[in-house]
């Protein structure tokens, strides 16, 4: 699901950390914002931060390809909030 089949254009940051912690949702961004709403935050929900500067629509497979292992032990520990990932390679 993406934010823009949920909310109108121009919603904030907020809205969107809000709505994720309500249907215990995962946030995956490129927002380093998302990570700073998340501190202190007993019920954040899961975010994942891509650490891949610009890049086209079809990197971001490559990234989750490379770090599936992570991505499902990161679903799988509920302590875990946070996950950040590099374009393979980087």
């Amino acid at each position: 699901m993406s934010v823009t089949d949920v909310f109108p254009a121009g919603i904030g940051d907020v809205e969107i950390f809000n709505f994720a912690r309500q249907i215990n949702g995962c946030i995956v961004t490129f927002d380093q914002a998302f990570i700073d709403l998340s501190m202190g935050v007993a019920d954040s929900p899961k975010i994942i931060l891509l650490r891949t500067g610009n890049i086209l629509t079809e990197k971001p497979k490559a990234v989750f390809q490379e770090h599936k292992e992570k991505i499902f032990d990161f679903f799988a520990d509920p302590n875990n909030t946070f996950l950040e990932m590099r374009l393979p390679g980087h």
